[in-house]
């Protein structure tokens, strides 16, 4: 019979063999022509599709996804026009995974509520990042004085969820809205027993009142909506109402509501861990003026995508997971640029796509922009017909030195004399003008786009088969 210690040491011995593996990251994706491959740890890195209209980008990055659906990968598709939602569609069904997908938007089946188990400093949070889509601000246009516009909105939105919360003792954003909507504009108006009687902001004070003790987020509370909102001047009042009331007043709506309201039919965590694949299936360009707009388009792709980085970034995985959007310049979010940088420690491979500096400068302004792609390791260039972004493409893939012979004729009194002179130039390793000579794939390589990458020092030159990887010599899945 055993001893007790011998006993012990074998369920310890047990308990390490069972214990499962770290997941590898060298697992390869994509196979290069000259023996190169994209493994998951590159991919974790970030990746960037970079080319003009017609290109041939989407195309190319069809590949890389068909090596996470067939990989594994659950994640996040964003989408900016309507045909994107169909063609991850069909590459679900080819590689097997239809069953995965969930496709969120108008008359779908699916429900997700953002605030269900949010914190109230993730709500606010939220809440913001919509006012700031709304807004469509550039973080190169914000002066100091839109930033102290920034903290009073978030004022008042943090303000507001305490408040729900008492009132409602959970979160719902019709409930915050309409607590809003029944503000006091004036202290007069506070003192007013007829608004003290009709308003539920008023309920919602006294019941936080009753309860306040020493809890410092109801004192807070209080505190703002009956004296700090009031004390602000007319027109700070004004606009922090405006943006506040517009920001709720769009997720008020039938479609948003319905959207955004109720029980959700999924979490963040199925696309994290279960291996779920959600595409928003609103774009944001809109399907159609009656149907969905614009703004509607960019809120659900901003909320999601808000929720999605909150939830890959609270926790290590084992799962690995993606986060993909074309047409990224109309996409990128606050949140989106503060955490690339850390987004590979939690296994989330990001892949953008977008056309030229031009269009995201336009956007999130040159100096966010060169901080995002700063962050990215893969740099796929495609056929390019802006200037700079050709040279910005040579200048990335840097230069190279050379030896570079001169000869010379010195006359003197009597016969010329020759010399010769070698002196080191330096020279793009990519010239500008190549980036405009790639091929899209419609010329006589019928199917086949053309591309120089850059992954970390390394350069490739490699072609994307645009309907089957791997034919015609181009990049194959691993």
């Amino acid at each position: 019979m055993k001893s007790l210690l011998e006993m012990f040491e074998w369920i310890i011995g047990r308990k390490a063999e069972e214990k499962p593996a770290e997941p590898r990251r060298d697992v390869p994706l994509l196979q290069f022509r000259h023996g190169g491959r994209l493994t998951v740890e590159d991919t974790f890195n970030n990746v960037l599709f970079i080319g003009s209209k017609n290109s041939g980008k989407t195309s190319s990055a069809k590949t890389l996804y068909r090596a996470f659906l067939k990989e594994g990968f659950g994640g996040l598709v964003l989408c900016v026009k309507s045909k994107q939602i169909s063609e991850f569609q069909e590459l679900c069904q080819e590689c097997r995974r239809a069953g995965d997908l969930i496709v969120f938007g108008k008359g779908e089946k699916h429900v997700f509520n953002p605030l269900q188990e949010a914190s109230n400093t993730e709500a606010t949070s939220l809440l913001l990042e919509i006012g700031e889509i709304l807004s469509q601000r550039r973080s190169s246009e914000v002066s100091e004085n839109e930033g102290f516009f920034r903290q009073q909105c978030q004022m008042a939105l943090r303000n507001l969820v305490v408040l729900c919360r008492v009132a409602k003792g959970h979160l719902e954003i019709p409930e915050i809205g309409k607590l809003f909507a029944h503000r006091a504009t004036s202290f007069n108006q506070l003192a007013d027993p007829t608004w003290r009687k009709k308003s539920v902001l008023a309920e919602a004070l006294d019941s936080a009142r009753e309860r306040a003790g020493k809890d410092t987020d109801l004192e807070m509370a209080i505190e703002y909506f009956e004296r700090e909102f009031l004390a602000l001047g007319d027109r700070l009042q004004g606009s922090v109402a405006a943006t506040v009331s517009g920001t709720l007043d769009h997720l008020r709506r039938p479609l948003l509501a319905g959207l955004f309201g109720g029980e959700s039919t999924f979490t963040m965590n199925d696309l994290l861990y279960k291996k779920k694949i959600c595409v928003v299936g609103m774009p944001t360009l809109g399907w159609d003026e009656k149907d969905v707009s614009g703004d509607e388009g960019r809120i659900a792709n901003g909320v999601l995508q808000f929720c999605f980085l909150r939830a890959a970034t609270r926790g290590k995985r084992e799962t690995d997971a993606f986060l993909i959007s074309d047409e990224c310049q109309e996409t990128v979010s606050r949140e989106l640029r503060e955490k690339l940088s850390v987004l590979r420690e939690y296994r989330v491979a990001t892949v953008l796509l977008t056309q030229d500096l031009a269009v995201m400068n336009a956007r999130v302004g040159e100096v966010e922009r060169d901080a995002l792609f700063s962050n990215i390791e893969t740099k796929v260039f495609l056929k390019q017909n802006h200037a700079k972004t050709r040279r910005w493409a040579a200048e990335e893939i840097e230069e190279v030195k050379q030896a570079q012979s001169q000869r010379s004729i010195h006359w003197g009194k009597g016969a010329p004399t020759h010399g010769e002179q070698e002196s080191i130039v330096r020279d793009f390793r990519v010239a500008p003008i190549e980036f405009l000579r790639l091929k899209n794939g419609t010329e006589k390589n019928k199917c086949v786009v053309q591309s120089i990458i850059l992954r970390g020092g390394e350069l490739l030159r490699e072609g994307w088969h645009q309907e089957t990887p791997g034919e015609r010599d181009t990049v194959k899945i691993a």
